[in-house]
């Protein structure tokens, strides 16, 4: 298909609804989006559309270079006020200025996310070690000592094993402290999600109801034209008529000249 202005603002309208900048790059979750993207495109009446995932990506990929590298020589030339935007360049900015705190929210949550799996490997090394130490001293101190100090070794090991156990519970802790992220996290996505529909159906009520204004506005065209032409129709009758009035004057004239000369 042949892409147009009007195809290229209706691609951006698009993109401020599902916003695939959303997710990661190459993850499924992006993929879909582009395909959502595609078929809502593919919906419309005006302007048609026949594309696929990859063509809109594409597609929107050129947009946007040209408007980096059109706002890159805008700043870099002195004395120069840049012109209005229009629709389509207004669009392009604001996607890109939602796609750059999208990229940044998803690093904050990537490095939050390391460094929480970080300190739980290091916890669990430090438990590892502890425990490793405490093993090897209690085996060390059973080949040295005498019967009468096996009872110490027994309280060492319940030492042990409540020092291993308040380990664990750090541990736990920690699994259910990431638990809520997470859960928080997808409740931020859902919400975020709810927030997009929304948009998109709003979107689709304003782009329903222009329809119909359009319409309107073309059948208000319509009947004022039928009007005039109902106007200049009742002129052309009246004219017509004088025009058959005078040429009856003009023969019955013309009849009596005859009768005189008779």
């Amino acid at each position: 298909m042949t892409w147009s202005n009007q195809h290229d603002v209706a691609l951006c309208r698009e993109m401020l609804v599902v916003q695939p900048f959303r997710f990661k790059h190459g993850t499924r979750d992006r993929g879909q989006s582009w395909d959502r993207i595609a078929k809502n495109l593919n919906k419309l009446d005006h302007p048609t559309f026949l594309v696929d995932q990859r063509g809109v990506r594409d597609r929107f990929c050129k947009l946007q270079k040209d408007f980096k590298r059109k706002r890159a020589c805008e700043e870099r030339a002195s004395g120069i006020c840049p012109d209005e935007p229009d629709e389509l360049e207004q669009a392009l900015e604001d996607i890109t200025e939602m796609e750059q705190g999208q990229q940044e929210q998803l690093a904050v949550g990537e490095r939050n996310k390391r460094l929480l799996i970080e300190k739980e490997r290091e916890t669990a090394e430090t438990i590892r070690k502890r425990a490793m130490e405490r093993m090897g001293e209690t085996r060390a101190r059973e080949n040295v000592e005498k019967e009468p100090k096996r009872r110490k070794c027994g309280g060492e090991a319940v030492e042990y094993l409540r020092e291993k156990k308040e380990q664990e519970k750090i541990v736990r802790e920690g699994e259910l402290e990431l638990r809520r992220r997470e859960m928080d996290l997808k409740e931020k996505r859902d919400e975020e999600e709810i927030r997009i529909r929304r948009k998109e159906i709003e979107m689709r009520e304003r782009e329903q109801s222009m329809k119909e204004k359009e319409l309107e506005s073309r059948l208000k065209r319509d009947q004022d034209l039928i009007f005039v032409l109902r106007q200049q129709l009742q002129q052309q009758q009246v004219i017509l008529e004088q025009v058959q009035q005078q040429n009856k004057l003009l023969l019955a004239l013309y009849q009596n000249s005859l009768e005189k000369k008779e």
